[in-house]
């Protein structure tokens, strides 16, 4: 057969040998980025490709590629034989055979640590047998005689194998890869799969890199005057791949990774190889960059797709050897080609679309058939145990270091391993693991003996035991009976305290009901003061012992809550004006407001929620010496058709110390003893207030600042007989009223109360700030407290008469206050503490009638 290429037997044979390292290069580029426990598998595999691959392209693969063309399609002949050759066709075929083993052995890494060995060498045959040998017909094959594959007649160029060799194999590499699915844990594990040798594996690269310079030089049949462009051609495109590399291993990963490094190199090298022959220098070093790029981006992408390429074959060989031959009608001189620039690109284009089609369609086709009928993986646990061992029988160290600790867990048989060689890696291992073995055993040894003596001592105490029980279960029948007889003489107490509250409270009642009367009688000084110690006394006495009987009844569990229909702000206004003239008396002020949201009748027990407001406030005025006692009342929505009535008791008294408030509510206690000694009481009075407010379904919580006051926070939900919202009084309704007291909190509950009424209020604190108000503000009403501090109310009210007698004067004043001090000019007259609904229905007649009367 014709080869019609000119052959200098030397000069080939030589670069044929240098292409031999080139397989050298695989076996350890794969054997170094593989795990250890593969490595063996992974270098059978390459020695027995090559063999097979060669055995099987002098049977077929010669034939097929350079035989007589039938039709473009496919080479026809014999087997090679060496009669009749000359030297020049015998060094042709082993420069090829070295090309047809080089395209099966770039599939061997792609599917490294998974496959069946006869499964890898069933790829090898389809691929040296078909795949390769049409392909490279098409591209190369075929004589003058007969006519040349279909791509070649085209004009199709691939100097050196860009195409046949290297993308063919790495298509199928890729379809391979698919097929036969990634190593396990190679994307679910936070962890990189270990490389057995990475140095080993950057051997391999330099060996393929001197390999391919007999691939590209001897690719020319001689030593022509081309051999040394195409030699720097491709030593300029490798070194331009790794420079790229080396920045994008930055780039990308603040590292330099060998992973980047080789396959920038071997990316360089196969992107020059269709054009190496024709390439300027400057156009190979732009190539074999831009080749180290598409391999980048590939391996990147693939890995985003979790699609494992263990050594990227198909980013450097399939994507780049595509990439090269697109190059080539962008380099050299014009005058090589017979054809256009555009007609050239197309035909490239075709040759390409045809690498990839024939690669992964058509043989990755056939690869899924067989391994539908032949399965190609080995199965996870033989993988993860290695292929060295389950594919080949071959004992390392390693393998028999997992062996005897395989054999150690299963049995619990601790005894130190066989012997083991020193000075190796894996014999430190078994050294210090024997070291470890030895620790076990001893501490298996003590327990056993511990276990002996803890037996022994449970034992003895399951008697000790045994006895204990026997006499705590006396005691025990003991304590339940004085338990009995406690609970029971307790209860007998508080039922006995219960039931004598009438018999208690009578006689009492009549004391001071007698005492009472005979302060109306005629006595002298002596006498009457004797008469009115004997009625504080027994007033004192029958508030604590109210209270102690009230608390015996929430012991003895004989308090019942009612639930009768009331009125709510009634009920509020009514506990006020009780303390009115406690307040009084301290100087204090006094002052409550409602939100606009209260309900007026609601149905619950009125008699207990006074009582526990009236504690609130009483204890509130005890505590407090100076400023004032605000009551804040709100009510909202709760479930089931309720509201929840919240009442807020602020004063400005001595306060609690946070250390005192957890035994607030403890019966029989107060913050302090020295302030029973101080302002008397029982200490019940917040303890039956609590009790009470549970009762009735609420809860009462305080809050304390010491020496600045104390917030008493209670809550009862009731049932609504009527909601009457607050009327808007229209005649009210946009008002301007002028409040002046200088108590600020009770100008801000003033404010808050009449702007309810949609009034526009303006508030002041001082004389001198109301006559400037009335001298540039249009005022309606007026709010005066006539207990002014400062100058005295009553001189401000004739004033304020005196210079703006149209405008009505409303006076608030204490109940205590000298009735003969009150303006009769005044328009009406409201004592404190200030009911709201009082207020309302004053002001509404003052301003509807323009004159009001006088309300006393």
């Amino acid at each position: 057969m014709s080869t019609d290429v000119k052959i200098d037997v030397l000069w080939v044979l030589l670069c044929s040998i240098l292409v031999m390292f080139m397989q050298v290069g695989f076996c350890c580029l794969e054997s170094g980025s593989v795990r250890s426990k593969n490595s063996i598998n992974v270098a059978l595999k390459n020695i027995l490709d090559f063999v097979l691959g060669a055995f099987l392209f002098w049977v077929v693969g010669f034939s097929s590629i350079f035989g007589s063309s039938l039709g473009g399609i496919i080479g026809v002949g014999s087997v090679f034989s060496v009669e009749g050759a000359s030297p020049v066709d015998i060094t042709f075929f082993l420069f090829q055979l070295m090309f047809s083993t080089t395209a099966v052995t770039i599939i061997s890494g792609a599917v490294a640590e998974r496959l069946r060995l006869r499964a890898y060498l069933v790829i090898v045959g389809v691929v040296s047998v078909l795949v390769y040998p049409a392909y490279a017909h098409w591209a190369w094959g075929g004589d003058v005689e007969h006519g040349f594959g279909w791509l070649r007649s085209l004009g199709f160029v691939d100097f050196a194998g860009s195409a046949a060799v290297h993308a063919i194999g790495g298509w199928v590499a890729l379809a391979a890869t698919l097929i036969v699915g990634s190593r396990e844990n190679r994307f679910d594990s936070p962890y990189s799969l270990s490389k057995s040798n990475l140095t080993f594996a950057i051997l391999g690269v330099f060996l393929l890199w001197i390999g391919w310079f007999g691939f590209n030089a001897g690719s020319t049949g001689d030593f022509s005057e081309g051999v040394p462009l195409i030699l720097l051609n491709t030593l300029l495109a490798s070194l331009a791949g790794g420079i790229v590399s080396f920045f994008a291993s930055q780039y990308f990963t603040q590292f330099i990774r060998v992973r980047y490094i080789s396959n920038g190199i071997l990316s360089g090298l196969v992107a020059v190889t269709a054009s190496c022959n024709i390439a300027t220098p400057f156009e190979a070093f732009v190539i074999g960059g831009l080749g180290s790029m598409v391999a980048i981006w590939c391996f990147r992408w693939l890995d985003r797709l979790r699609v494992d390429d263990a050594i990227d074959a198909f980013a450097v060989h399939g994507a780049t050897g595509v990439f090269g031959l697109l190059a080539v009608p962008f380099v050299g001189d014009w005058t090589w080609f017979s054809v256009s620039f555009f007609q050239q690109l197309g035909v490239q284009l075709v040759g390409g679309v045809v690498v990839v089609f024939w690669g992964l369609v058509v043989t990755g086709g056939i690869l899924f058939v067989l391994n539908k009928i032949y399965p190609f993986r080995l199965g996870l646990d033989k993988e993860r145990f290695g292929l060295n061992v389950e594919e080949h029988g071959e004992r390392t160290e390693l393998s028999d270091l997992v062996n005897e600790m395989e054999y150690h867990y299963q049995t619990g048989d601790f005894n130190p391993l066989n012997p083991f060689e020193p000075f190796s890696e894996i014999g430190q291992i078994k050294e210090h693991y024997n070291k470890v073995l030895g620790k076990v055993v001893e501490e298996q040894e003590k327990s056993v003996a511990l276990s002996q003596i803890i037996s022994q001592e449970r034992d003895l105490l399951e008697q000790r035991v045994e006895h204990r029980t026997k006499d705590l279960s006396l005691t025990n029948d003991a304590l339940r009976e004085a338990k009995e007889i406690a609970e029971h003489s307790t209860s007998a107490k508080s039922e006995f305290l219960a039931n004598m509250s009438h018999e208690i409270r009578t006689p009492m009642n009549g004391v001071i009901g007698m005492a009472s009367l005979l302060e109306y009688t005629e006595l002298d000084e002596e006498q009457a003061d004797y008469v009115q110690t004997i009625k504080s006394s027994g007033e004192s006495l029958l508030s604590i012992i109210n209270d102690i009987l009230d608390f015996s009844k929430i012991e003895a569990g004989k308090l019942n809550i009612e639930s009768v229909p009331f009125d709510l702000p009634a009920a509020i206004a009514e506990v006020f004006d009780l303390f009115a003239f406690r307040a009084v008396e301290k100087r204090l002020e006094l002052m409550y407001r409602f939100d606009e949201h209260i309900p007026v009748m609601v149905v619950g027990d009125v008699t207990r929620f006074k009582q526990v407001l009236s504690n609130m406030v009483s204890n509130a005025i005890k505590f407090t010496d100076e400023g004032e006692v605000i009551a804040f009342v709100r009510a909202e929505p709760w479930e089931e058709e309720r509201y929840k009535i919240e009442v807020s008791v602020c004063d400005t008294g001595i306060g609690i110390p946070d250390s005192k408030l957890s035994n607030l509510f403890h019966a029989f206690s107060q913050a302090d003893s020295s302030i029973t000694r101080k302002y008397g009481g029982t200490g019940l009075g917040l303890t039956i207030s609590k009790r009470l407010i549970e009762l009735m379904g609420g809860e009462l919580t305080v809050s304390s600042v010491e020496g600045q006051g104390t917030t008493f926070t209670f809550w009862i939900a009731v049932s609504v007989e009527r909601h009457d919202p607050e009327p808007v009084v229209e005649c009210l309704a946009g008002k301007h009223i002028l409040i002046v007291d200088n108590n600020r909190k009770a100008l801000e509950v003033l404010r808050a109360t009449v702007q309810q009424w949609q009034m526009q209020a303006v508030v002041c604190e001082k004389a001198a700030d109301a006559h400037a108000v009335l001298s540039e503000t249009s005022i309606d009403v007026v709010l005066l407290d006539i207990e002014l501090l400062g100058t005295s109310g009553k001189v401000l009210a004739e004033e304020l008469h005196a210079l703006y007698p149209g405008i009505p004067l409303v006076l608030s004043y204490s109940l205590n206050y000298s009735s003969s001090n009150l303006l009769e000019a005044s328009a009406f007259r409201i004592p404190k503490p200030i009911h709201p609904k009082r207020l309302r229905e004053g002001l509404a007649r003052l301003l509807s009638a323009g004159i009001g009367d006088h309300v006393q």
